[in-house]
């Protein structure tokens, strides 16, 4: 069962002109995976890999 971590301090996120606030691990993931507005590179991937890593803990 994947856990959701909210963060103490929301942070605010650009793509493409449209903000938006994420507050947690599942919620930053989530935005890594599906609204991500480039293809990723080595930082894009150890984000995913990162938040992957604290949901399953």
């Amino acid at each position: 069962m994947l856990r959701e971590m909210y963060w103490t301090k929301p942070v605010r996120v650009e793509a493409a002109g449209r903000f938006r606030v994420i507050s947690s691990t599942r919620a930053a993931a989530q935005w890594l995976l599906y609204h991500w507005p480039t293809e990723g590179g080595p930082e894009h991937r150890a984000a995913r890999l990162a938040c992957n890593a604290v949901l399953k803990n």
